[in-house]
C-alpha cells in the first residue's frame, strides 16, 4: 500500500503543474457547484481555508459569502490547533503558519447551528477518505466540533481509486466533495 506520503507527493505534483488559468477556470467553476449546495445557501457562518499555492482558489467564495451577507471565518494556526477568526475583507488575511494567509485573532468564531466548514485537501477517494498536508489540523477540529457541516472543494484531478487511501481513526471525512465537474455526496457522513 502506497503511502500518504508517497500520494500526496504524486497528487501535488499533478496539481502544481496546472496553469494559473486552468486554476482559475477550475476554481471558478467550483465556486458555482458550491453555491447551490444547500449546506451553503443555508448557513449564516462559513469557515473557509485562504487558498495557497496551486489549492482550488477561495477568495471569490469568501467574496460570494460577503455578499451573501454571511459571516467568514479563516484559519489560524496556534501551537497544535487551528482556530477560526471572522474577516470581513480579504486584505484582513496576512501571511503567517507556513506563509499562508491567515486572519488576525481578533473577531474568534462561535459555532452556531448549520454552520459551513469548507475544507481543502491533497487528494481524496469518492467515498470521503482525506489525504491533507500532514499537520492533522482538521481532523482535530471536527473533532472536537462534530456536528459542524463539511465540504471538501478539490479539483477532480484530486480524485484517487478508492482504497488507495489508507485511513486512520483520527481522520474526519467531509460530507461531500466538491470538484469542477461533480459533487460527490459522502454516505454514512
Amino acid at each position: 500500500m502506497e503511502t500518504k506520503k508517497q500520494i500526496r507527493r504524486e497528487i501535488l505534483s499533478i496539481r502544481d503543474a496546472l496553469s494559473k488559468e486552468e486554476r482559475k477556470k477550475k476554481s471558478d467553476r467550483i465556486k458555482k457547484q458550491l453555491a447551490e449546495l444547500p449546506a451553503f445557501e443555508q448557513a449564516d457562518q462559513i469557515l473557509i481555508y485562504a487558498s495557497y499555492g496551486s489549492e482550488v482558489e477561495t477568495d471569490a467564495i469568501m467574496e460570494l459569502a460577503f455578499r451573501k451577507r454571511k459571516l467568514v471565518f479563516c484559519p489560524r494556526v496556534e501551537g497544535k490547533n487551528m482556530k477560526f477568526y471572522q474577516i470581513t475583507d480579504l486584505s484582513q488575511l496576512v501571511s503567517g503558519y507556513r506563509g499562508i494567509r491567515e486572519p488576525q485573532p481578533e473577531r474568534p468564531w462561535q459555532q452556531r447551528p448549520g454552520d459551513l466548514v469548507i475544507m481543502p485537501g491533497t487528494a481524496f477517494d469518492r467515498v470521503g477518505n482525506r489525504i491533507g498536508y500532514g499537520g492533522g489540523f482538521y481532523d482535530r477540529f471536527l473533532e472536537s466540533h462534530p456536528q459542524i457541516s463539511t465540504v471538501a472543494v478539490a479539483y477532480e484531478l484530486q480524485l484517487v481509486e478508492q482504497g488507495r487511501i489508507e485511513t486512520e481513526e483520527t481522520d474526519r471525512n467531509p460530507a461531500c466533495i466538491v470538484t469542477e465537474k461533480a459533487v460527490y455526496q459522502i454516505e454514512n457522513n
